[in-house]
C-alpha cells in the first residue's frame, strides 16, 4: 500500500523585506518533500514584482494588501489556500530553515494525534539558547511571574516560556511559536487577532492557545528555525514593550481571566518596569523611557 500523500500548504506574511522573503522562499524550494502551495501576503509600501520561484508543481500566490498586520496577513492567506491542504504552515519572512525542516514536523503529526507543531526559533547571532532562571536576577524574574524552570508553559501573568533544551524529544506545550505546522481541519474555522497591527507581538501565542483547547500541541527543539529578526519595520523597544503590555492583557482574557491571572499580569509587569528603572540608573537612560511606557500601558489596558 502506498503511503498516504500529505498536501502541505504555506502562508508568508512580509512587509518591505524583499531580500529577506527571497532567502525563504528558496528554502522552501529546497525541501526535501514536496511543498504544494505557497502564499506570500505581502503590505509592503509599493507593490513589487513577486520573487520567481516557479519551481516543480508547487503552486505559487502572490497577494497584495494595503492592511499592514501580520497577524491578519496570515489570516489572508490561511482562506485563500486550497480546501484540500492537509496541513497549514505560517512562517515569518526573516528566517531560514533546514531542507529538512517540513519532514520533521510530518514525523510529529505521523506519530500522534497533535494537532500543531513547531521547532524552536533561534537567532544564532546570539549563539546560545535562553537559559533558565538562575542567580539573584533569576529569583526576581520568577518572584515577578516573569520566568519559571518549567518549559513551553504560559504563566498566569501571560508570560510564555520557551523550550530551552536541545534534545530531539517531542514536549507537550501550552502555546506555539508563529513558524508552526497545523492540521488544517482543526484551525479551519481559527484566526488571527484581526486587529493586532504591524508586528503582531503575541498573536501567535494567542492563537495557538485557542487551538489547544482543541488537541495536543507538540515542540521539538532539536526543529531549528534560523530568525535573523530583520530590523526592517521592526518596533523599537518603547513600542515593543507597549504592545507586551497590551497584548498579554488579551491573551489572559483567552485564558481565562480571573482575579489571580489580572494580578499575576500586573505583576509582571511592575517586575518588568523595575528591572528597566534598575539598568536605568546603571547608565542607560533610555530604559526609563520603556519602564514609563509599561507602567501607562499596564494602566491603560486595566481598564
Amino acid at each position: 500500500m502506498k503511503p498516504q500523500l500529505r498536501k502541505i500548504g504555506i502562508v508568508i506574511p512580509t512587509r518591505n523585506r524583499r531580500e529577506e522573503l527571497k532567502n525563504v522562499l528558496q528554502c522552501i524550494m529546497d525541501q526535501d518533500c514536496k511543498i504544494n502551495e505557497v502564499i506570500v501576503v505581502d503590505s509592503s509600501d509599493l507593490e513589487l514584482t513577486p520573487p520567481n520561484f516557479a519551481k516543480t508543481e508547487t503552486k505559487f500566490s502572490y497577494i497584495y494588501t494595503n492592511i499592514r498586520s501580520a497577524a491578519e496577513q496570515r489570516n489572508i492567506g490561511k482562506r485563500s489556500l486550497n480546501s484540500e491542504i492537509d496541513f497549514i504552515a505560517f512562517l515569518d519572512d526573516d528566517i531560514s530553515i533546514e531542507r529538512d525542516y517540513f519532514s520533521k514536523l510530518l514525523d510529529i503529526f505521523a506519530s500522534s494525534d497533535v494537532i500543531g507543531a513547531s521547532g524552536v526559533a533561534i537567532n544564532r547571532k546570539l549563539s546560545k539558547r535562553r537559559t533558565k532562571p538562575f542567580g539573584f536576577s533569576g529569583f526576581i524574574h520568577k518572584l515577578f511571574l516573569l520566568d519559571s524552570n518549567k518549559d513551553g508553559i504560559l504563566l498566569k501573568s501571560g508570560v510564555n516560556i520557551p523550550i530551552r533544551s536541545d534534545k530531539s524529544e517531542e514536549n507537550v506545550v501550552d502555546w506555539l511559536i508563529g513558524c508552526a505546522m497545523w492540521r488544517s481541519f482543526s484551525i479551519k474555522d481559527l484566526e488571527f487577532e484581526s486587529d493586532f497591527k504591524g508586528q503582531s507581538l503575541a498573536e501567535d501565542v494567542i492563537f495557538s492557545v485557542r487551538a489547544g483547547e482543541r488537541g495536543k500541541l507538540i515542540t521539538n527543539p532539536s526543529i531549528i528555525i534560523n530568525h535573523y529578526e530583520s530590523e526592517i519595520e521592526r518596533p523599537n523597544k518603547v513600542a515593543h514593550y507597549q504592545m507586551w503590555v497590551v497584548n498579554r492583557r488579551r491573551l489572559i482574557q483567552v485564558m481565562g481571566g480571573g482575579l489571580a491571572r489580572l494580578f499575576a499580569f500586573q505583576l509582571a509587569n511592575l517586575g518588568q518596569a523595575l528591572i528597566f528603572v534598575y539598568v536605568g540608573l546603571k547608565g542607560d537612560r533610555s530604559n526609563f523611557n520603556i519602564a514609563k511606557q509599561i507602567f501607562m500601558s499596564s494602566f491603560k489596558s486595566g481598564k
